[in-house]
Parts: C-alpha cells; sequence; structure tokens
C-alpha cells in the first residue's frame, strides 16, 4: 500500500514535470491534448446540436475561440510586461514556441565573439532566453545561465537553450586587444608621471596538457570551459552592468601600475636599479611579474602582451622638484656649517675659561707663599686682600678675552685697586 502512495506521489510530481518541459516528446503530448480537447469540444457541440435544434454550433464555438484567444493574448501581455518588450507580438511568438511550435524555435548564433544579429533583426533568445538553439562557430564560446547561477559552457557546435536559461557571455578564442588612453600616478617624492596609450594583449587562458611544448598549438575549445566558468564566477560589477573581461584586465594593469610607480621615486622611474633595462622595460616586467598573473589567473585571463609610449613628466613639476631639492641639500650644509662652528666656539671658550682657572689656581698660590707670616699681624687679612686682588686681575682679563680683547675701564675698580696696594 505504502509502495502504491509512493508511485503515486511520484507519477503526480513527473507527469506535470514532464508535460510543461522543452524535451520533444512533451511538445508532441501537448500538440495531441489540445487537438484531443478541440475534437472532444467539436463532437459535444454536434451532438448537442443534433438533439437541440435551437442549438447554434458556430454561435458557442465561436465563445469557445474567442476565450482561447483571451488567454493567449493575456499571457502574451503578462510576457511582454515580465520581459520589457517593444511589441506584444513578440512575447505572442514566444509563447507559441513554448507550448507547440518547437519546429519553429529560433535559433542564434555566436561568431567572433559576438552574437551575429543583422541590424534591425530581433532574435527571442537574444532578449528572452530560450527555448531555442544556438550554433557556436570554431574558436568560440558561449557561457549559458539560469536565474541560480551559471548551466553550462559550450564550445563548438549546436546546443539547445531551454527555458529560462539565457547566454550570459560570449568569447572569441583568439588573441584581443584593448587600449588605455592614459594612466596617472604619482612617485614617492610626489611627481606626476604620465603613461600613455597603454595597448595589451590577452586571450581566455587556456588549460595545456604537459606534453604540449609549443604556445601556438593549443588545444580544443573544451579547455578553455574551467577559464570561462572563472570569469563568469568572480566577474565585476559596474555601476551600470557587469565588466567585460577587457574591462577586468584594465583595471588590473591600471592598479598596477599606479603601484608601481607610487613605491618608487622619480630618479628610480627614470633609471632603474637593474641597468640592464630602460623605464619602460622595467615596468613591462612588472606587469608580467606573479602579482599580476595572480590577480589575471583568478578571472580566467592571460596577459600576451603590453606596450606604451615614453612616460611623460611636467616640466614645470620637474624643475621645482630639483630646485627644491638642491635647496635643500645646500640648507643642510649650511646648518652644518653652522654647527661645527658653533661647537668650535664652545670648545675654544671651554678651553679659555680652564686656562684662566688655572692661572688664577696658580696667582694665588704663589702669592700666598710670598707671604710672611711672622711679621703679619692680620694673616686672615692680608689672604683675603691678595685673593681679591687677583681674583679681580684675572677676572678682568678673562672678560677681555671674551669681549674680543676690549675691556671696559671702571673708575671704582682703579681707584679699589691703589687703595688696596696703599694697604698692603
Amino acid at each position: 500500500m505504502n509502495r502504491v502512495k509512493v508511485i503515486i506521489k511520484n507519477a503526480a510530481t513527473a507527469i506535470p514535470e514532464f508535460f510543461f518541459s522543452d524535451r520533444m516528446g512533451a511538445y508532441f503530448v501537448r500538440i495531441l491534448v489540445f487537438v484531443a480537447v478541440f475534437i472532444a469540444i467539436g463532437i459535444s457541440f454536434f451532438s448537442i446540436g443534433q438533439r437541440l435544434p435551437w442549438f447554434r454550433l458556430e454561435r458557442y464555438l465561436a465563445v469557445v475561440l474567442l476565450a482561447l484567444g483571451v488567454s493567449v493574448f493575456g499571457s502574451a501581455r503578462y510576457l511582454n510586461d515580465l520581459y520589457e518588450l517593444d511589441k506584444v507580438g513578440e512575447a505572442l511568438e514566444y509563447f507559441i514556441y513554448c507550448t507547440l511550435a518547437f519546429p519553429l524555435q529560433p535559433t542564434i548564433k555566436i561568431n567572433r565573439g559576438k552574437k551575429a544579429i543583422k541590424a534591425g533583426e530581433v532574435n527571442l533568445i537574444d532578449k528572452m532566453g530560450g527555448p531555442g538553439h544556438v550554433k557556436v562557430s570554431p574558436q568560440n564560446l558561449v557561457i549559458l545561465e539560469k536565474l541560480e547561477g551559471t548551466s553550462q559552457v559550450y564550445g563548438e557546435g549546436e546546443y539547445p537553450i531551454t527555458r529560462y536559461q539565457f547566454i550570459q557571455e560570449t568569447f572569441s578564442l583568439d588573441d584581443h586587444y584593448h587600449e588605455i588612453d592614459e594612466i596617472k600616478a604619482l612617485t614617492m617624492d610626489g611627481i606626476t608621471v604620465i603613461v600613455p596609450r597603454v595597448r595589451f594583449r590577452f586571450k581566455l587562458r587556456e588549460r595545456e596538457p604537459d606534453w604540449i611544448k609549443d604556445r601556438g598549438n593549443t588545444a580544443s575549445g573544451e579547455s578553455y570551459v574551467e577559464a570561462a566558468r572563472k570569469y563568469a564566477t568572480n566577474r565585476l560589477v559596474s555601476e551600470t552592468s557587469y565588466l567585460t573581461m577587457a574591462e577586468m584586465i584594465q583595471t588590473i594593469i591600471e592598479e598596477a601600475i599606479k603601484k608601481y610607480i607610487n613605491r618608487l621615486p622619480v630618479d628610480q622611474i627614470l633609471t632603474p636599479h637593474d641597468a640592464t633595462l630602460s623605464s619602460r622595460e622595467a615596468l613591462r616586467k612588472e606587469l608580467h611579474g606573479p602579482e599580476v598573473r595572480e590577480q589575471l589567473k583568478e578571472i580566467g585571463a592571460r596577459l600576451l602582451s603590453v606596450e606604451f609610449a615614453v612616460f611623460k613628466f611636467d616640466d614645470q613639476e620637474i624643475e621645482d622638484f630639483w630646485f627644491n631639492r638642491w635647496k635643500k641639500t645646500k640648507q643642510g650644509e649650511i646648518m652644518v656649517l653652522e654647527a661645527e662652528g658653533k661647537a668650535y666656539e664652545y670648545a675654544r671658550q671651554d678651553a679659555v675659561r680652564s686656562i684662566s682657572q688655572a692661572e688664577m689656581t696658580k696667582g694665588i698660590i704663589d702669592a700666598l707663599e710670598d707671604l710672611r707670616i711672622d711679621d703679619a699681624e692680620d694673616l686672615e687679612t692680608l689672604i683675603q686682600l691678595r685673593t681679591a686682588q687677583i681674583l679681580d686681575a684675572w677676572s678682568g682679563l678673562y672678560s677681555g678675552e671674551m669681549t674680543g680683547g676690549e675691556e671696559k675701564k671702571d673708575p671704582k675698580k682703579d681707584s679699589n685697586r691703589k687703595d688696596t696696594k696703599g694697604k698692603e
């Protein structure tokens, strides 16, 4: 009993899913059901008309057809509003494709990395997604996505697109070129450097086997599937839409160039430490380094080459920079000379002070030795007087040396000096 319930439950889920799917058998089943319903309605109306003379078959059949037309037109209007189409006829065409007209489903072609749609042509796959078919030319890839994310990546061939499946991105496996007008950045010492006309060549990163030595001998388009999925997963978003691979690589290159210029002084940019490289070759080596290579690997891209014109500098800015640098150098030299002069002056003053103190001390000692202590009535008074004379004489000499040899004469000191001599 439980087994029967499980079978009934699975059938109740599988039958509607199959009936509304995009499988070939589902289209035939829907057509048969549609025809059977109309035949049943026709037979019923015909039988009623035979029994009831007042029953008009064409009148009631017109009511049924009108109800069918209103339902179909209402569905088309809903699709038109949902997908924001220009015409209701496009939505009606899409409704017919999804329900009955399997052989009339549209096809879109991918060539040279783009959707091959002529000017003025309307392709419902481009606007609304599947059902339909996509034809991928050689050396091309297409990424299909559903609402929940990336679903399939296809290389060369023809593939079906189911409902709710859209073309997310198209690729050409050939080399691509992109150009940046100019990039401005400041050096470590504040000089503006302009890198003009940056032109780079890139391609989708292929997964090459170890035995492939020749770079030109690439594998088939299926070897690019992993790189395409990386790009679809890690692509960046701008204010309006997703960034293309060229725009993402441009962002990486701009950041690498600015970072390179920001961390170096202008001298090292003009003349790199490696004498074998020019300024542009040193920057090119930086762009092919491991840091940039890892960033490109995250988006499934490979940078093949990068070229740029000669660096540009503001002549007035360079002139001011060198003048300020020379000025600061000279100011530093002047400050060093001034400091050395002051240090010499202080050392000379200390030397003169030391010599003067030594001579003063020696003079005091000699004066005390000349005194005859036996004949002196007041020894303490004589010592003080003699010491005062010596200190006064040497202080005048010291102050004269400090002021350039010019000593101011004080009449009071002269009179005191005479009085001292008289007392002595």
